[in-house]
């Protein structure tokens, strides 16, 4: 990693109350019950490190499966954000997500009747300082999926980190449409300042034929009642900074709604939009961009994001009355090319 982003993100990360979590290049492993990752050069305008990201055994057998060691998962029903995905979710603002952080954990799914998959999982953590392993660093969790008629079921029971957290997830079809909703209830631990908070997605998508091309749209609600309206405040809001910090949540405010439209103009060639809006502001997010197959195994990707709104706001940009720093997500394009082999 390099240039001049990752210089003023080294310079912005030096500063004094700067935002949790800004410019991560590496996902750390000090929390982690293994370290496989290791930083060979580091200067303030570039970085070479090398990482290992999957490192998993897996046996299968009548009773179910077992797998152990460095792997992805994914939980939730939501298609940009995601509550009930605990573990490294993505961002609502990544384009690409073909490839997701590991962490090292322990999966059981066991075969049981009248239940389509349970999942039992257990996440080692330590102490980031010590090394130490510790139950309020690591998780526990359990998660059900099964039918009923038309409609699916996901239930989740967790002791992520000093959280206690149940989640109820439903899905089913209105027409020709698919519709998912996500409920995620979180009990904070005794000496926080909130008692509990509460997160909702919930979307529908629909895939269309108009003037003889392929679309797909899809709107999606979030609410996340831990979130603020005013964002200064937020960022010293420790439950806040912390989950920001984590990975875990990738907003300040509450309310979000979103929209995505795509329109395949050839089996090559297809554009995108994505728009994220804060309902409380208002601001937001635009997202178009494109893809192009350039070969059977390479794509080429190209678009923007832009960041609006009024001072003041989420996504155009607060004062901290408590430093003399302005936050602003800084609008940007890219372009990239990804092989496959």
């Amino acid at each position: 990693a390099g240039g001049d982003s990752w210089r003023a993100a080294s310079e912005l990360r030096r500063l004094p109350d700067s935002l949790p979590g800004l410019g991560c290049a590496i996902p750390s492993d000090d929390h982690r019950f293994f370290d496989f990752t290791s930083s060979l050069s580091e200067k303030d305008d570039r970085l070479l490190y090398h990482r290992l990201d999957r490192f998993v055994l897996t046996v299968d057998r009548d009773w179910g499966r077992v797998r152990l060691g460095r792997q992805a998962l994914s939980w939730g029903n939501g298609l940009l954000f995601n509550p009930m995905d605990l573990f490294n979710p993505f961002s609502p603002t990544d384009i690409s997500r073909d490839y997701k952080t590991g962490d090292d954990m322990v999966l059981f799914q066991p075969q049981i009747p009248g239940i389509d998959d349970l999942q039992f999982l257990v996440v080692p953590g330590r102490n980031p300082q010590s090394r130490n392993l510790g139950r309020d660093y690591s998780s526990f969790a359990a998660k059900a999926h099964f039918y009923r008629d038309e409609l699916e079921f996901d239930l989740l029971a967790a002791r992520h980190l000093r959280d206690n957290v149940a989640g109820l997830g439903l899905s089913g079809f209105w027409r020709d449409a698919a519709w998912r909703c996500d409920f995620v209830w979180t009990d904070l631990p005794g000496e926080s300042d909130r008692d509990d908070f509460f997160s909702l997605a919930a979307n529908v998508d629909y895939s269309w034929t108009w003037f003889d091309k392929n679309w797909y749209g899809f709107v999606e609600l979030y609410h996340n009642s831990l979130g603020w309206t005013d964002y200064d405040k937020a960022l010293h809001d420790e439950e806040l900074t912390e989950r920001i910090e984590r990975g875990e949540l990738f907003v300040l405010g509450r309310t979000y709604i979103a929209f995505h439209l795509q329109c395949e103009l050839h089996p090559l060639f297809h554009v995108f939009l994505t728009t994220i809006n804060n309902l409380e502001d208002p601001s937001g997010l635009l997202q178009p961009y494109l893809t192009l197959s350039i070969e059977q195994n390479i794509q080429l990707t190209m678009g923007a994001a832009l960041y609006y709104g009024g001072h003041g706001s989420e996504y155009g940009g607060f004062s901290d009355p408590a430093s003399t720093y302005r936050f602003k997500a800084p609008s940007e394009w890219y372009l990239w090319i990804t092989a496959y082999f």
